[in-house]
């Protein structure tokens, strides 16, 4: 064995013996989780996309510390920042060792290479801001660690093409359908029901459902096999009860969105007939009905509480202007900004990473972060950083709208379509929380943005080797 090849396994079982000194061997699952855990890092270690996988699966599963203790399946195990960290730098030795999966040129239709690149490098000139700015060192530590999941998009492009596109598809739903089922077994355990609403728990996890139901969406009611349209289904029942336990109005509201986009591309978006009006406006309604459905259904299982707990949340969008969340969310927001102070510099490049606010509600745990994305990307990375936060995004839309209109394959039509869809919905959820900019699920979401880049890159390249033909 190589040397470098013997350090490789020097670090995975490292790696392993981190993983495991959190895990409290009390009772056989334990035991066979842990087994479980050394049969997976080295079937990881024979490629970087399993290494992906695995990282995937890790931080979609597993919940943070806090909830974490709730769980009652899962005791010691939880989500740690350090092994994420861990697991990236395994992914980046990896990488390092056998080279990339997908050799292509960083050269080739650079536009979202470059942007990327220049974020991150913000994201670095915001961390030292901060620093000699006297910001809190640990909460610069964790911001370089979320915004830096950014750079996985240089690996996701250099180790999957076309052909990896389904499986990665089928990946993000599998994972979400058992994060779904996850989080129904936690709020049942939580005691669902008090009083007469059903109590709500919190955690980033429900956001997964937000890019996995518009999937299946688009795979029911665009032309596709009929085993998927069954399994595509039956995916969507865990995923609206996770929808409706999460009782977040901004992920209700995101998710209804990205459904009413999907239906816009499958019947309004090539051409505007009558019948396709009628189509679209069909499956409105039938949405609306299977929702209700679902809902009369889940609501006999807990006595009447679900429509109830429905109308108590949804009764607040109707009075935002009233609503104490939301006037304490846009009082925070301008408490950051107020750390401008007029100046030019720092309405540019902003106040740096780590610096935080006077919060202005005992309630708020977090006076370092805000509950809108864009407001935190502002705040400390500036007028600059937003743009180029905001370019990023606006590529991958105008990279799925030329697949969509431009590709003759239909498959890539329904990924980018539902893609688009999924993440549209996202984007409107992030104006009310820090999805986009301080969750985990991030290398998620650049995942799915480097799969409309890969599409992309191969329409070209078979146009390109259609034209040279043609010749």
């Amino acid at each position: 064995m190589q040397k470098r090849h013997l350090f490789l396994h020097l670090v995975l079982w490292v790696h392993v013996l981190f993983v495991l000194i959190f895990i409290k061997f009390t009772d056989v699952l334990m035991i066979g989780i842990a087994a479980g855990i050394l049969i997976v890092f080295v079937w990881m270690c024979f490629s970087i996309r399993h290494a992906i996988s695995l990282l995937i699966f890790y931080i979609a599963i597993l919940p943070t510390y806090t909830w974490g203790s709730h769980y009652p399946f899962f005791h010691g195990l939880y989500f740690h920042e350090g092994v994420l960290i861990l697991m990236a730098g395994l992914i980046g030795y990896l990488y390092l060792l056998h080279g990339p999966e997908n050799p292509v040129s960083f050269r080739q239709n650079n536009t979202l290479n470059l942007l990327f690149g220049i974020f991150l490098v913000c994201c670095i000139i915001a961390a030292l801001h901060g620093s000699f700015s006297n910001a809190n060192f640990e909460i610069i530590g964790t911001e370089i660690l979320y915004f830096g999941l950014y750079a996985f998009y240089f690996i996701f492009i250099r180790n999957y093409n076309i052909k990896h596109i389904h499986g990665l598809m089928i990946l993000i739903v599998g994972i979400s359908v058992v994060v779904s089922v996850e989080f129904i077994m936690l709020a049942i355990s939580e005691g669902a029901v008090s009083s007469i609403l059903i109590n709500r728990v919190v955690t980033q996890q429900p956001h997964l459902a937000q890019i996995a139901l518009p999937i299946c969406v688009a795979y029911i009611i665009f032309p596709s096999r009929v085993h998927v349209k069954i399994l595509s289904a039956i995916s969507i029942v865990p995923l609206l009860g996770m929808i409706f336990f999460s009782q977040q109005r901004g992920l209700w509201v995101g998710v209804l969105f990205s459904v009413i986009v999907i239906g816009g591309f499958r019947y309004l978006f090539d051409q505007i007939t009558i019948g396709r009006l009628i189509k679209y406006c069909l499956l409105v309604m039938l949405s609306f009905a299977i929702l209700f459905g679902f809902f009369l259904l889940i609501d006999k299982l807990f006595f009447g509480s679900v429509f109830l707990t429905i109308l108590s949340r949804l009764s607040t969008l109707s009075s935002l202007s009233t609503d104490a969340s939301t006037n304490i969310r846009l009082g925070e927001i301008m408490r950051a900004l107020d750390q401008w102070d007029n100046n030019v510099l720092t309405v540019i490049f902003g106040t740096g990473l780590g610096t935080s606010y006077e919060s202005i509600s005992i309630e708020r745990a977090y006076p370092f972060s805000l509950d809108n994305a864009y407001a935190v990307v502002l705040w400390k990375m500036g007028l600059f950083g937003l743009i180029v936060f905001l370019m990023i995004y606006g590529s991958f839309y105008i990279r799925g709208f030329k697949i969509y209109l431009q590709s003759h394959n239909t498959q890539y039509k329904v990924i980018a379509a539902s893609l688009m869809s999924g993440l549209a919905g996202l984007l409107v959820i992030a104006l009310t929380n820090a999805c986009i900019i301080r969750y985990r699920f991030i290398v998620i979401w650049v995942l799915i943005i480097a799969m409309i880049e890969i599409m992309y890159r191969d329409m070209l390249s078979s146009k390109t080797e259609r034209h040279s033909h043609n010749k």
